[in-house]
């Protein structure tokens, strides 16, 4: 079948022109008898101008049927792919009312479905879900991402965390469509765990193991951007945060103090990045890492200046263990938490 694009519209353009020459042969072979004699006699030039006009008449013809061929194909497929449901229907396990749109990953299947949007809200727990997205195929082999992303309105406890649905959420079903696990989600309310304080609208999202240079493996099963108004009696801004399956407190990533602060005899400015280490450099001690900002130094009180070339670590009474090169790599890697 001939792709109906740019390309080839040459194809439709001969064809028109030819069509054009054939009807101005037709209405001089019906009016004109000096027309009628030159073909009669021979006019070499004119027969192959009738008959080349001829042929395009027929390619007009083909390519009408050709173009009504692909409309039913593209209507057919369309049909096997769109699907709106006639009467109520259970998929599986989500009770989807008349009128429910699918649309399929596989022709005619409508259990294959990779999303389907509700003509009424649908209950899931306490939220009111109105569309309803699978990811198949290329989605699953690119990001082996097998959670299922619900839209709609409301807020739900999954796995010991509030969250609301403004947006977007992602979630885990079980066999009755019931939510079963949390991928992502919106903290709907603030949080205090231990010594630390989680803002309303924070991201909550389900971390992978992690795996750093030298071999150690993050065990963390929450990462949480943006999370923190302060840490113990730091006050801390845009960080992220991990915790485990218990949401205890395991690391704080890239935070920045959101004000100056005096520590360990140093003081560090606004700015300052801040590191609760996810993977400590001192085995089995609490270590906080601090890098001034660009352009800023911290300045000790015997008079000695760090700049953001230089990575402080204290150990939780403020005690300076180490003084760090900041684009050193084993101390990017810990600064980041990830590898």
């Amino acid at each position: 079948m001939i792709p109906f694009s740019f390309s080839y519209l040459w194809i439709f353009f001969i064809a028109a022109i030819g069509s054009l020459v054939f009807c101005l042969f037709a209405i001089g072979l019906i009016f004109s008898a000096q027309c009628r004699t030159k073909l009669k006699n021979g006019n070499i030039f004119l027969q192959s101008l009738f008959v080349t006009s001829c042929l395009c008449v027929l390619l007009s013809i083909g390519l009408f049927f050709l173009v009504k061929k692909a409309q039913l194909e593209v209507k057919t497929d369309h049909e096997a792919t769109y699907q709106t449901l006639t009467s109520p229907q259970n998929i599986l396990g989500i009770s989807m009312p008349t009128g429910t749109e699918l649309y399929l990953f596989e022709a005619n299947n409508q259990e294959s479905f990779r999303e389907a949007t509700f003509p009424t809200p649908v209950a899931f727990g306490n939220f009111q879900i109105n569309n309803i997205q699978i990811p198949r195929g290329y989605e699953l082999e690119m990001f082996d991402d097998r959670s299922i992303t619900l839209r709609g309105k409301g807020v739900d406890q999954i796995e010991g965390w509030q969250c609301k649905l403004e947006n977007y959420i992602k979630v885990y079903l079980d066999e009755q469509a019931n939510i079963s696990g949390l991928e992502f989600c919106i903290l709907a309310n603030p949080i205090k765990l231990k010594q630390i304080t989680l803002q309303a609208g924070a991201d909550i999202q389900r971390s992978k193991y992690s795996k750093y240079p030298d071999g150690f493996i993050a065990q963390d099963t929450w990462q949480i951007r943006n999370p923190l108004t302060h840490y113990k009696n730091i006050s801390v801004e845009w960080a992220n945060i991990y915790l485990d399956k218990n949401h205890q407190l395991l690391g704080i990533e890239n935070g920045t103090l959101a004000k100056d602060l005096h520590f360990g005899g140093i003081d560090y400015p606004q700015g300052t990045e801040f590191n609760f280490l996810l993977h400590p450099l001192i085995k089995n001690q609490e270590t906080w890492l601090f890098t001034p900002p660009t352009n800023k130094t911290a300045k000790a009180k015997d008079g000695t200046v760090y700049t953001d070339q230089q990575a402080i670590l204290h150990t939780t009474d403020g005690q300076v263990l180490k003084i760090l090169n900041a684009n050193d790599e084993k101390t990017m890697a810990r600064r980041s938490n990830r590898s």
